[in-house]
């Protein structure tokens, strides 16, 4: 009888596809990964007008061009003869671009340029203690606004790092000691025995690595974290010194995982996730798009249990409808995808994939035998499959039930740039914190300006947690809405607008409205007294 055997889907990449496993500790460099450019995403605060007029001139000649794409909230001179038009919200640099070319044609305008945004950095909304935090772009991609196609987990960290209570499979080579892992009792199939150690060889520790990505320590001042830091593993070993695993050994570790008696042992702690960071092609089957009944048998048990099953697409570059356990039913298959949100060259595709993840150069633990660890980076879908298990682990921490979990994820998501491929993890997409009853606005502005004058409004939100509220607000004159604005980000809970010229004498009562985001959901609002002489 043909032997049927599954391999982890980065030694699959060396021994069935030749593509990538990815090596050295620092910066190892990937085989060709293609990545297409994506459509227009710059944005422009306003323009930057090269002109001898007056400022009112200027603002005048903007408001005609801009009509209903914007409007103007403040103009201001540069030290030469260059007058900034700010927005009260950034628009495209596209149609920023039309709106500089219709005042160049003017005879007072020397040169119209957008007032581009500029992203040098966007910090990870929590921030952690271990030093390779900053090289982790899988968890937060700090040279990308929002985090780029990173899965954003640092959002959701604002609620939960992860409880103790949930736990999640690791079946693959087994396990190793490293000090930024803290293993719960596993098992180890191949060798039916309680002691799951990864006995090292031509599977490079695959196992570790994979752990590091769902559950590496955080805040421990060493190495690296995990997606879901504050989890339970458990490792399964279901594959072998050169990384491969019969089917009937993998349908065992899925029983046991699952809380199902196997060889005389039954988990004393059944988990909620099953990663499989493992792929075959099964091609003696009649039919090479079927799941195995024994692993189909074995997923749908432990589903029937509650279990979230995640497994890796497989790093061939053809299509997963071919690839188990990925094609089984009940599956959460995931692919890798780059940096720039593209499909990895390497990994699988199709209608078989639910989700998306990165998968390329992603740095977490690893074992150099002997007892010596390291961190390093690894490519793969194998890499790609433990950010979906962290993720599932991190709903599961804030009391969703498996069947929501399998919902919330493929919804999770941002789109991929490559076009038909699945959305990419987007932790940001799906929770933020809620606001602290102590969420306040606090507003400064001018008390007393002249006719026909702005006043000056600065705003800062306030919170009671370390995490600065952003969001957006809206400006009343009285009960008119004068400007709106968006608190971002990067401008850590303030910002500076201007109202409209006031032409009024007397009081005015400026009143700032906090409107709420994801993270800060409560309105709030404060109003000031602005004397018009």
């Amino acid at each position: 009888m043909r032997t049927r055997t599954i391999r982890s889907a980065a030694t699959a990449a060396v021994l069935v596809a030749g593509v990538l496993t990815a090596t050295t500790a620092q910066a190892a460099e990937p085989a060709e990964v293609t990545s297409p450019t994506t459509g227009d995403t710059s944005r422009a605060a306003g323009l930057i007008v090269t002109t001898r007029a007056s400022e009112r001139t200027i603002e005048k000649a903007a408001e005609s061009a801009l009509g209903d794409t914007a409007t103007i909230e403040d103009v201001s001179a540069l030290p030469d003869e260059r007058q900034v038009i700010t927005f009260d919200d950034s628009i495209s640099g596209i149609e920023a671009e039309r709106l500089a070319d219709r005042l160049s044609t003017r005879s007072d305008v020397v040169a119209a340029e957008p007032d581009y945004l500029l992203h040098s950095a966007d910090a990870s909304p929590v921030q952690v203690n271990d030093p390779l935090f900053p090289a982790q772009s899988h968890l937060w991609d700090t040279s990308r606004a929002g985090g780029g196609f990173s899965a954003k987990a640092p959002s959701f960290w604002t609620r939960t790092m992860g409880s103790a209570t949930v736990r999640v499979a690791v079946l693959d080579t087994g396990m190793t000691a490293h000090p930024d892992l803290t293993w719960a009792q596993g098992w180890d199939v191949v060798d039916a025995d309680g002691d799951p150690t990864d006995p090292g060889g031509d599977n490079d520790f695959h196992g570790t690595h994979v752990a590091g990505i769902v559950a590496a320590r955080a805040n421990n001042g060493i190495g690296v974290a995990g997606v879901a830091p504050g989890v339970t593993v458990e490792s399964v070993r279901v594959l072998d010194a050169t990384g491969e695993g019969s089917i009937s050994d993998i349908a065992l570790g899925i029983y046991w995982a699952a809380g199902f008696t196997v060889q005389g042992s039954t988990n004393p702690a059944p988990v909620q996730v099953i990663n499989m960071s493992l792929a075959g092609r099964p091609a003696s089957l009649l039919d090479p798009t079927a799941c195995s009944s024994t692993l189909a048998n074995a997923i749908s048990a432990a589903r029937s249990r509650g279990v979230v099953v995640v497994a890796a697409a497989g790093n061939s570059n053809r299509d997963t409808v071919d690839y188990s356990p990925a094609n089984c039913p009940g599956v959460i298959a995931v692919g890798a995808v780059d940096a720039n949100g593209a499909r990895a060259s390497f990994s699988n595709f199709g209608s078989t994939v639910d989700i998306s993840a990165p998968g390329v150069d992603v740095f977490s633990t690893v074992s150099l035998g002997g007892g010596a660890y390291d961190y390093r980076r690894k490519s793969g879908t194998s890499m790609a499959s433990p950010v979906v298990a962290g993720a599932a682990a991190l709903l599961f921490s804030i009391g969703l039930s498996s069947a929501q979990v399998e919902a919330a994820l493929p919804a999770s998501v941002q789109a991929a740039s490559t076009p038909g491929t699945a959305g990419v993890i987007d932790l940001g997409a799906y929770y933020v914190a809620p606001p602290p009853p102590s969420t306040r606005v606090s507003l400064k502005a001018s008390s007393k300006v002249a006719k026909g004058k702005r006043a000056s409004v600065k705003v800062k939100l306030l919170s009671s947690t370390g995490v600065k509220p952003y969001g957006r607000i809206r400006v009343f004159d009285g009960k008119k809405i004068v400007r709106s604005a968006t608190v971002s980000v990067n401008r850590r809970g303030s910002i500076t607008v201007k109202t409209p010229r006031l032409k009024r004498k007397g009081v005015h009562r400026i009143k700032v409205v906090f409107l709420g985001s994801g993270a800060f959901g409560d309105s709030r609002s404060v109003t000031r007294k602005v004397i018009v002489r």
